[in-house]
């Protein structure tokens, strides 16, 4: 250690067994001191990985290990006769304006020189405070934002681009295999935003809305019924008739149930209202009891819809659940390429969703996006043609941003977690998951999830 310090020549080794014991017989031949680590820092580097610099200056020694790592900040440990070399920037890479996880701010769109625009001073979102946050946790924790383009999609040689490209090559799940992820700091999945139904005006006859077309013509149709069986009851029964003395001392036969008398007499009771005149006899009873029971389910009926239809605006999405989006095709839908989302479309085992994925790659033009921003517009300018399929967070969020035009359906199709990625074997993740922890017992996530 005390020879690096001074300047001296220093081998730098990764700990891999017999190639390690290689390392320490060139080192004792050399006398040159020999600094190993425990393990490769990322995937990709040989287990027998090692560097031999000639430079006697201890900073263009470490200046060669630190752009092959592409760190941004190292620190030098000592303990006897022990050399600890340790990471103490963390690149966070971000993808690009994910609304409301990372975003520019808007003093800091435009390229300027104001101070409170450079480095992480430029985001902010929830990821930006969780991170804000897992620095105040973790000691020696710092993080610098690096924005990548799209999630990351494994290549078909093997290789992977996106943000997991950055983060493999230091820069920065089929995605799980080849990094380590944290404890989730929040549960969402895959939902369907799709425009909100345009707005209906109410006209003269909104009061009819309750209740459908059939309904009324049914109701229109027992009241003649109704009208006719009480004409014809009161016209066979003796007790409808009665003697009337006239002027002249003689007598007539009278009738209160007429034609009009009949309609007038079941209008009242649908109406809720008395007359003048009842039915005396038994049957018209009958049929005057049945009409009354009619019409009181019915009238309770529609006063209880009435004031609902008339206060709030009735919306009646095309679609209600990913079902109904499968089996149908006047409703385009699609997905951002790359990333989860098309890989659990493209890989799942469900039926329908399997159905969903042949019908979208089968599209022309495309239904596939670039990004979110991209699908959001398509979905606000196709005008209830289009629906797009993004994680719930990103749903909900846009929905509550003007113009307010986009909503969600259904439930979401799967459970998935966001996590912090770590490159493969790094100790950050323990502690990352700890401070998690920590913060989830504490509210403090619930508390981010409401800010944005």
């Amino acid at each position: 250690c005390q020879e690096l310090k001074e300047g001296g020549m220093t081998l730098i080794s990764i700990d891999s067994g017999r190639g390690n014991e290689a390392m320490r017989g060139l080192a004792d031949t050399l006398e040159m001191p020999l600094i190993s680590l425990s393990a490769p820092l990322y995937p990709q580097d040989p287990p027998n990985f090692f560097e031999v610099s000639v430079r006697p200056s201890p900073a263009e020694l470490l200046a060669d290990f630190v752009i092959h790592k592409e760190w941004n900040e190292i620190i030098l440990l000592t303990d006897g006769e022990h050399c600890t070399l340790t990471q103490t920037s963390f690149p966070f890479t971000a993808k690009l304006d994910v609304a409301p996880f990372v975003m520019t701010k808007r003093e800091c769109a435009q390229p300027n020189n104001r101070t409170e625009c450079e480095g992480n001073n430029k985001y902010e979102g929830y990821c930006i405070d969780l991170l804000k946050l897992l620095a105040d946790r973790i000691e020696g924790f710092n993080f610098e934002v690096y924005l990548g383009e799209k999630t990351g999609s494994k290549l078909p040689d093997g290789s992977w681009d996106g943000m997991m490209g950055d983060l493999l090559t230091g820069r920065a799940d089929e995605r799980e295999r080849v990094v380590d992820f944290s404890k989730p700091f929040m549960t969402t999945g895959i939902s369907i935003m799709i425009k909100k139904p345009d707005k209906q005006e109410f006209s003269v006859f909104s009061f009819m809305q309750p209740l459908s077309t059939e309904i009324w013509m049914y109701i229109i149709f027992a009241y003649i019924g109704v009208s006719v069986v009480i004409f014809l009851v009161s016209r066979f029964s003796p007790y409808e008739w009665r003697v009337e003395e006239t002027a002249r001392g003689g007598f007539t036969i009278s009738n209160d149930f007429s034609v009009y008398n009949c309609l007038w007499f079941t209008l009242a009771a649908f109406m809720q209202q008395g007359t003048d005149i009842l039915p005396r006899s038994i049957s018209g009873r009958i049929a005057s009891s049945a009409w009354w029971f009619f019409t009181m389910i019915i009238v309770s009926s529609y006063t209880a819809n009435l004031a609902a239809f008339l206060t709030l605006e009735k919306m009646q999405a095309p679609i209600e659940s990913v079902e109904d989006l499968a089996k149908q095709t006047k409703i385009k839908y699609g997905i951002q390429g790359g990333g989860s989302t098309a890989s659990f479309f493209k890989y799942s085992s469900v039926q329908i969703y399997q159905r969903m994925w042949r019908y979208m790659e089968s599209q022309v033009p495309s239904v596939f996006v670039s990004s979110y921003a991209e699908g959001i517009e398509r979905v606000r300018s196709h005008k209830g043609r289009y629906a797009f399929l993004l994680e719930a967070t990103a749903n909900e969020y846009e929905n509550t941003r003007k113009p307010c035009d986009t909503m969600k359906v259904g439930a979401n199709l799967n459970s998935i977690g966001y996590g912090v990625a770590t490159p493969f074997g790094s100790d950050w993740k323990d502690h990352i998951n700890l401070a998690i922890l920590a913060l989830q017992e504490r509210g403090e996530l619930k508390k981010l999830e409401n800010k944005w």
